[in-house]
């Protein structure tokens, strides 16, 4: 028998000291403190006096993968501060470092290897990108810690005690573009990726999906640091296809628009999900293609449009409320993602209990579920350290930098092209 969903425990405690007035984005009273000359972040808050959770984060908060590690550490520490600000987890206060990896795998690992030795983390969050992520799994594996990657990459067997928080690579990056094209009559694509080893999965996992979609599939590959992807674009319009996949995140994805821009490239244009956020919004606004840039977005970007029976839009509509008073600004996909992550490890560290070893906070996470988060629902397994699926929202982006809802799918009706990543 399923067990029954509720909300993440700890979502609920920051809810309850959301409702009671705790935003806003002034830092009275809040006794986080940010060190920036060692790139980190540490939030303590007085919480309780019960023994403190203590987490960290390795994210991008600098380089290429910026556009989500700053979202994501934003809404880490304004978990940590509304769950101290309502006494802590069982009167456990959360202590909270976060340490910007500048969206190198080196930098990850580095950062990952002076965590453990100096602020002794009982889990790690992160990274931001499939790169950092990846590149940090031998270090936490030979460290037995718990890490929580905020990226949709394929997770590496055996799991060991590496989790992953977004919906399944294939399921997210190949299966939903593929389906929703197919829809809309389309019967080729070109995708245009950065030759990293996020953009060579995603180039990888796009073309498996595409074809088993019957769907012809050409792809150009440029170096993350290009300023100027003309060449690579101009050899993918002489093969005529109907639509673009632009293949690679944050700034390099905003690098493809301008020349898809440049060269007036008129084809509608499937932007991957990595770089569904309101930064990059923002940064596109103005060089939208003219049939329109598509993303497999979050619900909450699209918040307001959910159906009222969508038994996450209070949860989500809270949390974004909650995040705009504090920074001025909306909550995206990646701060969502980083919610959730907060939500789900810290949870298992307080029901492991204190003196838990890494181990029993692993097991207990598998074991607590399912979560009902504000990106998705999670319920893990000891083969299964995903634990989800695409939540099955198609966004446009907006000339005003913004999504709108172009459709809603039920994730058992979007076929496994990739067969789930």
């Amino acid at each position: 028998m399923r067990r029954r969903v509720v909300p993440v425990t700890i979502a609920a405690i920051a809810a309850m000291s959301i409702a009671a007035g705790c935003g806003g984005s002034d830092t009275e009273g809040d006794t986080s403190t940010a060190q920036p000359a060692a790139t980190s972040a540490a939030s303590t808050a007085p919480g309780g006096a019960g023994e403190p959770i203590k987490l960290g984060a390795v994210l991008s908060l600098t380089g290429a993968g910026a556009s989500l590690g700053v979202q994501e550490k934003e809404a880490l520490e304004l978990m940590a501060k509304q769950v101290n600000g309502a006494g802590g987890v069982d009167g456990r206060p959360v202590e909270l470092q976060v340490v910007d990896d500048k969206s190198a795998p080196d930098q990850a690992v580095t950062a990952t290897r002076s965590m453990l030795q100096g602020f002794k983390p009982q889990a790690i969050i992160g990274g931001s990108v499939s790169a950092t992520c990846l590149a940090m799994k031998p270090v936490t594996d030979q460290e037995k810690i718990v890490q929580y990657c905020l990226s949709a990459a394929p997770i590496p067997d055996p799991p060991n005690m590496y989790f992953s928080s977004q919906s399944p690579f294939g399921r997210w990056i190949g299966d939903m573009p593929m389906h929703w094209l197919k829809e809309q009559g389309i019967k080729s694509v070109g995708c245009i990726g950065t030759n990293d080893t996020s953009g060579q999965l995603t180039v990888e996992v796009t073309e498996k999906a595409a074809k088993a979609a019957g769907l012809e599939f050409y792809s150009e590959t440029f170096n993350p640091t290009d300023t100027d992807v003309t060449p690579q674009l101009t050899k993918l319009r002489d093969k005529k296809p109907e639509s673009l996949l632009i293949c690679s995140t944050g700034a390099a994805a905003v690098t493809a628009l301008q020349g898809i821009n440049q060269l007036g490239f008129d084809v509608p244009v499937w932007v991957t999900s990595g770089s569904a956020s309101l930064p990059i919004a923002q940064l596109i606004k103005d060089i939208l293609p003219k049939q329109g840039a598509y993303t497999a977005g979050a619900k909450i970007q699209v918040a307001d449009a959910l159906s009222d029976d969508d038994p996450q839009k209070q949860q989500i509509q809270e949390f974004a409320t909650a995040y705009k008073e504090a920074y001025g600004k909306p909550a995206d996909i990646f701060a969502a993602t980083a919610a959730d992550a907060f939500s789900i490890v810290v949870d298992a560290i307080a029901k492991a209990g204190d003196g838990a070893s890494e181990e029993d906070i692993a097991k207990t996470m598998v074991d607590a579920g399912p979560y009902q988060g504000i990106q998705l629902t999670y319920d893990f397994t000891d083969a299964d350290h995903r634990g989800t699926d695409i939540d099955g929202v198609v966004e446009k982006f907006t000339p005003d930098g913004g999504f709108e809802l172009v459709k809603t799918y039920d994730p058992s009706a979007v076929p496994a092209y990739a067969e789930g990543g």
